[in-house]
Formats: structure tokens, C-alpha cells, sequence
């Protein structure tokens, strides 16, 4: 027997990834209040769209989830989160969940890969 075949999670869950631009470091409303059912941020990134730095983080309606992730001033690189705080990763259904930027010029696709917990 392989030793992958031995391993047989008990339980399903769903992996899935959220992506939203971020133009000119303006705030995205992924959810307000009415997240579809609950899951928890794994990761996120961003991909720079062009030569514009700036900074963007995760916010759940009340506090940060993520540490700034700097947006380097160079296009296409991938910029990742540093910290995520494991008393705020896990968005509720009916929950909040934002992109907040800094408001400067940088453009970048940002991508959250979660785990749906109901």
C-alpha cells in the first residue's frame, strides 16, 4: 500500500480562493456583513499590476487580520502576507471582510486562499 493512500481525511472541507483588484490603493469590500457561510484565511497575495508601490491588508469589519504587505514598486512581483492573526483569520457567516489599502497608486490583483468551515 502506498504510503498515500494510507491517509484518508475524515472530513471534506472546501478549499477555494478569493480575488479582487485593488486600483490606486483603494479599499475592496469583498464582504459586509454577508460573508455566505464561515471559513477561515490560510494565506493571501498580490500580484503587483504595475510600477506603483504601496500597501494593502486584510480587516474584518473591527480589526486587522493581516500585517501591511508591502506592493514593491515593480510590476508583476508577488507580495505576500507576513502575519496572520489567529484570533481574527476566521470570518463568520454573515461576517465582514475587507481590503484595505493605503490609498496611494499601486495596482495589484490580490488573492485570499481560505478554508470554508460550514
Amino acid at each position: 500500500m502506498s504510503r498515500y493512500n494510507r491517509y484518508k481525511p475524515k472530513v471534506k472541507k472546501d478549499v477555494f480562493i478569493l480575488n479582487e483588484t485593488m486600483a490606486a490603493g483603494a479599499d475592496v469590500s469583498i464582504y459586509s456583513g454577508d460573508a455566505p457561510f464561515g471559513f477561515r484565511i490560510l494565506d493571501a497575495w498580490s500580484v503587483a499590476k504595475s510600477a506603483d508601490a504601496g500597501t494593502w491588508k486584510l480587516y474584518d469589519g473591527s480589526s486587522d487580520i493581516t500585517d501591511a504587505v508591502a506592493v514593491t514598486g515593480t510590476d508583476k512581483t508577488v507580495d505576500r502576507v507576513g502575519t496572520i492573526d489567529d484570533a481574527k483569520h476566521e470570518i463568520s457567516a454573515e461576517g465582514t471582510l475587507t481590503i484595505v489599502g493605503d490609498h496611494t497608486l499601486a495596482d495589484a490583483e490580490i488573492y485570499i486562499l481560505c478554508l470554508r468551515l460550514t
